[in-house]
C-alpha cells in the first residue's frame, strides 16, 4: 500500500515543498521545489502562494501532509507572516482531505541527520543521499520540506501509521 506524503516548509516569500511516495519497503522522491511570491503586499503574496500550493496538491494528491512548525523568533512581524504561510498549508491540506502532522525543526533535523542542531547544508546533503536525488536542491527550502516529509515517513514506521516502512530506502 502506497501513501503519498507532501512535506511543507512554510514561508511567505519562499515555501518549500517535497513529495514522497512511501511503500512498505521503499521511499521514493517524486517531486520538490520552491513556490515563490513577488515582494508585493502580504495579501498578494498569500494569494499567490495559496494558488500555487493548490496546484501542487491537485497534481500529486497526497494522503498525508507534514508541516514544519512555525518558529517564533524575536521578530513578531516575521512570526505573524510565517503563521499566515502555515495557515495556507493547513487550509490546502484539509481542502484536499490530507491527514496533517506537524514537526518541530529540531525533530526533523535529528531524524534526518542524527542531530537536532544540524545546518541546512547538512540536511540537504543527507536528503540527497538518502533519497538518491541528483538534482540541485537550492534554494534549501525544498530540501527542508523533503526532510519534513522524510521525518514523517519515519514517524509512520514507529507509530504504525500505514504503511509500515522497513529498513530499505530507494
Amino acid at each position: 500500500m502506497e501513501i503519498k506524503i507532501i512535506g511543507l516548509d512554510p514561508g511567505t516569500l519562499n515555501m518549500g515543498y517535497g513529495v514522497l511516495s512511501v511503500h512498505p519497503h521503499s521511499i521514493t522522491w517524486i517531486d520538490s521545489g520552491v513556490l515563490t511570491s513577488s515582494k508585493k503586499s502580504i495579501g498578494e503574496r498569500i494569494f499567490e502562494l495559496n494558488y500555487s500550493l493548490q496546484k501542487i496538491f491537485q497534481k500529486h494528491k497526497p494522503d498525508h501532509c507534514a508541516i514544519e512548525k512555525v518558529f517564533l523568533g524575536k521578530n513578531p512581524k516575521s512570526a505573524f507572516a510565517l503563521g499566515q504561510a502555515f495557515s495556507i498549508s493547513l487550509l490546502n491540506a484539509y481542502q484536499h482531505s490530507c491527514k496533517v502532522f506537524e514537526y518541530e525543526t529540531r525533530v526533523v533535523k535529528k531524524s534526518v541527520t542524527g542531530t537536532g542542531s544540524a545546518s541546512k547544508e547538512s540536511v540537504a546533503f543527507m536528503i540527497k543521499n538518502i533519497l538518491k536525488i541528483k538534482k540541485d536542491l537550492t534554494p534549501m527550502d525544498q530540501s527542508d520540506a523533503l526532510a519534513v516529509a522524510l521525518c514523517h515517513s519515519y514517524a509512520c514506521q514507529t507509530q504504525h501509521l500505514q504503511p509500515p516502512i522497513l529498513s530499505s530506502i530507494g
